[in-house]
């Protein structure tokens, strides 16, 4: 009983460290620290899934704390908003089977609605609006930017043209906001997911998880984007704006299931690695390609590229 109880303290202490090296690395470090902020989770949830619930609770408050004491209050709640609520989340939606996509989901839902809440009541007590917030946040990147072109000597027509440039990318930022908000929450808890199930083979941990090339969105989900493509049509600021975001969201699930198909056709074919890694890398350099792999995710509805038929999983 006693070593139990001293193994967990362990185990407790190391996921706090693990977790304030990390989120340090992301307040920090200009690159690496983008990498760092999107597994900062992975600590809490690979220690809870071990050493049960409270392990992980006592990791995020304890955390929590640290940043308190180093970052003030506001330090704190970033941590919480953007992977506390994720670390404890996650492994309760695991442990209620329904397999792993169902429990991403469920996550990424509950961590965007903790945080939209939050948003809102921070935007009542100052007396802005969501929309003003990221407007203002849009307008500040945008003045630092123009400031950094300045100084390395660009003026006249091209630091113009600069600016508008700028701003018609921060016009469709400020629009599409919402649905890029729960893409990058998607991705990053994913990408958790992905390394709580790899890590936790090596420690001999059961994570509840399953083939990503099996991943299906459901069959009636086709009715979104044809919907907001219908939407599209109305001329109205509003009603164009929830279209926009709706075909984002549901561009982005076509493009997890083209994914999906891909690994499920390289596994088959016993594709190397190397060509594995061109296809990341190209997704990564040619936007249009990542457009071609959501067709392709879609047209799975018809084609059924996977046999036999995977059933839905989200």
């Amino acid at each position: 009983m006693e070593n139990s109880l001293r193994s967990t303290l362990l185990d407790i202490v190391k996921g706090c460290i693990a977790t304030a090296a990390l989120f340090i690395a992301y307040l920090e470090l200009p690159v690496i620290g983008m990498l760092a902020g999107a597994v900062v989770p992975l600590p809490a949830l690979l220690y809870d899934l071990k050493r049960g619930k409270w392990s992980g609770l006592a990791i995020v408050l304890v955390s929590a704390l640290i940043f308190m004491l180093i970052a003030g209050p506001a330090g704190a709640l970033l941590y919480v908003l953007q992977a506390g609520i994720f670390s404890l989340a996650l492994p309760r939606f695991l442990t209620m089977g329904g397999g792993p996509a169902r429990a991403l989901a469920s996550a990424v839902a509950v961590t965007v609605a903790v945080i939209t809440v939050a948003a809102i009541g921070y935007g009542i007590t100052r007396g802005v609006t969501v929309e003003g917030q990221v407007a203002e946040s849009l307008q500040s990147s945008i003045s630092q930017a123009i400031q950094l072109y300045e100084k390395s000597g660009v003026s006249g027509t091209d630091l113009d043209e600069l600016r508008e440039g700028m701003e018609q990318a921060a016009k469709s930022l400020a629009q599409l906001y919402p649905s890029l908000f729960v893409v990058g929450i998607a991705m990053a808890g994913g990408l958790n997911l992905l390394l709580l199930q790899r890590f936790g083979r090596r420690v001999g941990l059961a994570v509840p998880g399953g083939s990503f090339g099996k991943y299906r969105n459901p069959d009636h989900l086709v009715w979104l984007p044809i919907c907001a493509g219908f939407a599209l049509l109305v001329s109205h600021d509003a009603v164009t704006t929830i279209a926009l975001n709706v075909l984002v969201l549901t561009g982005f699930l076509y493009f997890i299931q083209g994914m999906a198909i891909i690994i499920h056709l390289f596994d088959r074919h016993a594709v190397p690695a190397f060509l594995r890694y061109l296809l990341y890398f190209l997704l990564f350099v040619q936007a249009y390609l990542v457009v071609a792999v959501a067709l392709f995710g879609l047209l799975d509805l018809w084609g059924n590229f996977r046999r036999p038929r995977i059933p839905t999983n989200l």
